[in-house]
């Protein structure tokens, strides 16, 4: 449950269109007390983001792991899924506009 929450989301939704647009935002960090929902909000943000089409990365930080090694793997993934999404982009489009070669005669 994410109640009186939603002042918090609407910041974080202002900064995503923002940063879609080109525009500069200005970062959150959400900083509380174990158990106060802190990664409920997170996830809950991260799917508001992804709803609108951006790609995001949940990646958790052990202090015994360096960021490289965290980083890469999730990158990775996330590069695999926008290559995947612009080829189904580009596949739909070339379906959707015949061209003369797959029009059939009358």
């Amino acid at each position: 449950m994410l109640a009186g929450r939603d002042a918090l989301r609407e910041k974080v939704r202002i900064c995503i269109e923002r940063l879609r647009t080109g525009n500069s935002a200005k970062s959150l960090i959400l900083v509380g007390l174990r158990g106060v929902g802190k990664t409920v909000l997170l996830d809950r943000m991260r799917s508001d983001a992804e709803g609108t089409g951006i790609q995001t990365l949940r990646i958790e930080a052990p202090e015994n792991k360096s960021l490289p090694a965290m980083l890469a793997p999730e990158l990775r993934k996330a590069l695999l899924r926008m290559s995947t999404i612009e080829s189904a982009l580009i596949t739909s489009q070339s379906l959707a506009w015949p061209t003369m070669a797959n029009l059939s005669p009358i």
